[in-house]
């Protein structure tokens, strides 16, 4: 089902958005301690 794949695809891209936010957060928090 390409659909299906299509949609997984896109979870996997905002999961390394998600991810990416979440490591840029914590470098923040280390900064500003």
């Amino acid at each position: 089902d390409g659909g299906g794949c299509d949609g997984h695809k896109v979870d996997k891209s905002e999961e390394v958005m998600k991810a990416s936010i979440t490591d840029e957060l914590s470098s923040l928090q280390r900064f500003m301690e």
